[in-house]
């Protein structure tokens, strides 16, 4: 809180009064990761890219969720290009977009 310069003095609440928020004080920067926080509660997006089992049964391991198609396409090839041995699947919902063993086939 500060005072309007050229006015006097008074207590309490008076329109002489400002209030300013000081961007880096550690209580600003508390709010900023508190509604950053909120973002990463996110539990369910669009397409999710899962590695596979040897038998391919189950997912041995969950890689990414992306709401975004393009970041999403981006994440499943980059994944195949970092396991290029592994079954990789790209999924939306309970659809099958493209699965790396039928890429190796084709």
């Amino acid at each position: 809180m500060s005072k309007r310069l050229g006015s006097i003095y008074r207590s309490g609440r008076s329109p002489d009064w400002l209030k300013f928020k000081n961007p880096a004080a550690p209580a600003v920067r508390r709010k900023a990761e508190e509604d950053w926080g909120k973002m990463k509660d996110r539990k369910h997006f669009a397409h999710r890219i899962d590695m596979w089992d040897d038998d391919g049964e189950s997912v041995a391991e969950y890689l990414a969720s992306v709401e975004d198609f393009d970041l999403a396409m981006s994440t499943f090839r980059a994944a195949c290009l970092r396991w290029p041995g592994a079954a990789i699947t790209i999924r939306q919902g309970a659809r099958i977009l493209e699965d790396s063993r039928k890429r190796r086939l084709a």
